[in-house]
């Protein structure tokens, strides 16, 4: 897809860009990066940056894992493994952290969720907010 831009010239919207935009709060500035979108979102930002972090790790430790035990039929516990193990996890660790953007995104999509799941809480139990993020 192409935008004009300030001079009148096409210049090409990338697809993660297109993504965020749907993501941002009516009054967001164009110009804001995921970044600087999820430090202005505050602590649900923080808790959902966090949680998608968590769960990408946790998705690619048990593919690794998986993808070991199925190639060796051995855990990668047992004796002389690990380092077996850790050179497959290498892998995954680095498509990780090229999909960083994309989890930067998925974080400022799902920060409302969490912002939601506070104000619940803080609602439910009649805790203060520090209390309802400790719980979240």
């Amino acid at each position: 897809k192409r935008n004009l831009s300030s001079d009148g010239g096409e210049e090409k919207v990338g697809a993660l860009k297109r993504f965020l935009k749907m993501f941002k709060p009516k009054s967001a500035s164009e110009n804001m990066t995921p970044k600087e979108m999820l430090a202005k979102m505050g602590l649900s930002a923080l808790l959902s940056y966090g949680f998608v972090s968590n769960m990408s790790y946790c998705v690619t430790v048990s593919l690794a894992w998986f993808g070991f035990t199925k190639k060796t039929g051995m855990s990668p516990l047992a004796p002389g493994q690990w380092k077996g193990f850790l050179a497959v996890y290498a892998g995954f660790y680095v498509f990780n952290n090229i999909i960083r953007p994309l989890r930067l995104g998925i974080s400022v999509g799902v920060a409302k969720y969490f912002d939601d799941a506070i104000s619940m809480v803080q609602k439910k139990l009649k805790v203060s907010k520090g209390v309802a993020i400790g719980l979240v």
